[in-house]
């Protein structure tokens, strides 16, 4: 009796652990019932270090392979690192003061143009 082949599935998920949120631990459960039907999962996720909330204490065991990346940052924290430079009195850090009505209408069409 001939076995069926096994197939491949890339998983491509943010959400994935050791991160503590909900999406995380459903991807994992979906992932690692995957072979018991047939598939082999390659998930592709990104590093941990990008994850606020880990979870430490996770058992080891992946299901199938996977890939953790580095991810692109997201548009408005660039424009707020790079505006926050530009402003005088700006510490250079993404977390500066917030902006003044003065400053914020001149950065709108910057902040228009990222988006």
């Amino acid at each position: 009796m001939k076995h069926p082949a096994r197939r491949r599935v890339l998983f491509i998920t943010y959400e994935f652990p050791p991160s503590l949120e909900i999406g995380a631990h459903t991807c994992r459960q979906l992932a690692r019932h995957l072979p018991l039907c047939g598939w082999d999962p390659v998930v592709l996720t990104v590093k941990e270090h990008y994850f606020p909330n880990r979870d430490r204490g996770l058992p080891p065991g992946d299901p199938g392979r996977v890939v953790r990346t580095w991810m692109f940052p997201h548009p408005l924290n660039i424009y707020a690192t790079v505006w926050s430079r530009l402003v005088p009195g700006g510490n250079g850090s993404a977390a500066a003061e917030p902006f003044s009505e003065s400053t914020a209408r001149a950065a709108g069409p910057l902040r228009h143009w990222i988006l």
